[in-house]
C-alpha cells in the first residue's frame, strides 16, 4: 500500500505565519478581561468593606443613643410628662362630668332633704350615686325619689334602705345619671 500524504507544503507555512499574531492578540485580550474582572472585583470587595463598615458604626451610634435616652433624666421626665397630661386630660373630663351631675342632683333635691352621705362613681359615661338622705317623714321620701326620677331621663331611684331615727326618715338610695345628649353628641365629632 501506498503512503498517502495529505499535507500540503505551502498551507502548513501559511497557518503557522497566521496563528502567531491572533494568539498572541487573544492573549492579550484574555489578560485584559483578567484585569478587569480582578478590577471590579476589588471595587466591589472595597464598596462592600466601606458599606459594613459604615452600617457597624450606624449600629454603633444608635445604641449609645438609646443608651443616653435610657440614662437621660429630662427625656424620661418628657415621656412622665406626656403620660402625666394625658391622664390629667381624663380627670378632668371625669370631674367636668362628675359636676354636671352634682349640679343636676342638686337642683332636684327638695329643700327639706339634708343629704348625710355621697357617693359618685363614673361607668361608661355614666355616674352612678349612691346617697343617704334624711327626711322628715315617708312622704317627703317619696316626693324626693320622685324628683330624682326626673333628672334627665335618669334610671329609676332606688331604695337600698331607710329606718326611723330622732324622728325623722334616714334612707340610702341609689341611681345612675347618664351623661347629657350635648356631651354624647360632642364626643362623637
Amino acid at each position: 500500500m501506498r503512503k498517502i500524504n495529505l499535507k500540503a507544503k505551502n498551507l502548513s507555512a501559511n497557518a503557522n505565519n497566521q496563528q502567531g499574531p491572533s494568539g498572541k492578540i487573544s492573549l492579550l485580550v484574555g489578560f485584559f478581561i483578567l484585569l478587569l474582572a480582578g478590577g471590579l472585583y476589588g471595587v466591589v470587595f472595597y464598596l462592600q468593606s466601606s458599606q459594613a463598615k459604615k452600617i457597624k458604626l450606624v449600629k454603633g451610634e444608635i445604641v449609645a443613643i438609646k443608651r443616653s435616652l435610657d440614662t437621660n433624666e429630662n427625656f424620661k421626665e418628657v415621656y412622665d410628662f406626656q403620660s402625666r397630661l394625658l391622664e390629667i386630660d381624663k380627670m378632668i373630663k371625669e370631674k367636668v362630668l362628675q359636676i354636671d351631675v352634682l349640679n343636676r342632683v342638686s337642683g332636684a333635691t327638695l329643700g327639706e332633704t339634708t343629704v348625710k352621705n355621697l357617693k359618685v362613681s363614673v361607668k361608661n359615661g355614666a355616674s352612678d350615686l349612691d346617697m343617704a338622705l334624711r327626711v322628715s317623714d315617708l312622704g317627703m321620701l317619696s316626693k324626693q325619689l320622685e324628683s330624682y326620677n326626673t333628672i334627665n331621663s335618669a334610671e329609676q331611684a332606688t331604695l337600698k334602705g331607710s329606718g326611723l331615727k330622732d324622728d325623722a326618715v334616714e334612707a340610702t338610695i341609689n341611681f345612675s345619671v347618664p351623661k347629657k345628649q350635648e356631651e354624647l353628641s360632642n364626643e362623637r365629632d
